[in-house]
């Protein structure tokens, strides 16, 4: 959402004292890159030595050796525009997504020393929010809604095309429904035959889409919604059936009163935490691959999870807004403001 943008493009995270550990030996971040200008909000783990991130000002960074140096610089030409999603396939190929009209996709397969514009739409109801691809080859964009339904582009050659879905065959929208660009984790693609994203503003739903089922389907979430700030702001799908959404209020950062919700039937029905919550706003959720792990982080700090979701509990007030595991879960990284990205400094157990 336009207004998401502008508030919190300006805001200096900080945070709380992280509540004492339980008997789990509980995560650190650890600093790699202070860049000092740039707000990273995409990001993508290759393995655990390809890192890439994307932000406001053109700016992208890579690593390719876990971290350990980056290379940060902008994509010549679009040095006004604001990166919130990244998606990359191995250390030379990576897209690019700018969220405002004209809305530009921008592509390299030389790790980042020359760029290819491989989408462009002036359109100016265009705010593409995040990406999401299945595998290297197929991928969804999505838009917040022009007219009254969302708009969707679709890849199936690596972004190096992408054909706009039919207005008719796409989810219709409330007034007033959007979706927040704040981690590039609003879509998941948890199977080949599913796809789901998460809304907020005037509602707070989960649109899932479905190839057996040929159309979109959404359910209402229990996070609240009604207003410019608060609803869902990521999603992560362990399989096809569990899954977590986080988000709340991004105006009221310790707001903990609606802030996370699972499932286990695939989106269908989402039970709302209650307690032992994230403790506070979250922008981002991942889950470690093939556990019960899970991280979310925002502003105020980052939380985990070892039970799917069910309880969380803080273990940093380092905000970033957005985080990523290697596909492997032996690294893992956050991204936010100021130019910073971090890792963990400690193997989650």
């Amino acid at each position: 959402m336009k207004s998401f943008l502008i508030i919190l493009c300006s805001v200096v995270l900080t945070g709380c004292n992280p509540i004492a550990a339980n008997k789990k030996t509980l995560p650190n971040w650890k600093i790699q890159l202070n860049e000092g200008k740039a707000s990273f909000r995409g990001l993508c783990a290759v393995s655990n030595n390809v890192v890439w991130a994307s932000g406001n000002f053109g700016t992208f960074a890579r690593s390719i050796d876990g971290g350990k140096n980056w290379h940060v610089s902008k994509v010549p030409g679009a040095e006004s525009i604001d990166f919130r999603d990244i998606q990359a396939f191995d250390e030379n190929t990576a897209i690019v997504f700018g969220i405002e009209s004209p809305a530009k996709f921008y592509r390299t397969t030389d790790g980042g020393k020359n760029w290819s514009l491989v989408y462009f739409n002036d359109n100016n109801d265009l705010f593409f929010s995040a990406a999401c691809f299945r595998n290297k080859k197929d991928g969804i964009a999505l838009s917040d809604p022009v007219g009254d339904r969302f708009f969707i582009v679709t890849t199936n050659d690596s972004g190096q095309t992408w054909k706009e879905l039919p207005m008719d065959n796409s989810p219709k929208a409330v007034k007033g429904e959007g979706i927040f660009a704040a981690s590039g984790s609003n879509i998941a693609m948890p199977s080949e035959n599913k796809i789901i994203f998460v809304t907020g503003c005037t509602a707070a739903r989960v649109f899932i889409y479905s190839d057996n089922g040929k159309q979109w389907s959404f359910v209402n979430a229990p996070l609240e919604s009604g207003n410019e700030s608060n609803g869902i702001f990521s999603i992560a799908m362990k399989n096809e059936r569990e899954g977590i959404i986080v988000g709340g209020d991004y105006k009221k950062f310790d707001d903990t009163k609606t802030n996370a919700a699972v499932t286990t039937d695939g989106g269908k029905n989402w039970k709302l935490i209650e307690n032992n919550k994230p403790s506070g706003f979250r922008e981002s959720v991942i889950y470690k691959p093939k556990t019960n792990i899970a991280i979310t982080v925002g502003p105020t700090g980052s939380d985990i999870s070892y039970d799917d979701g069910k309880n969380w509990k803080r273990f940093s007030s380092d905000g970033f807004h957005a985080a990523a595991f290697s596909p492997d879960g032996k690294s893992c990284w956050a991204a936010g403001t100021k130019g910073q990205i971090a890792t963990l400094s400690s193997l989650i157990k």
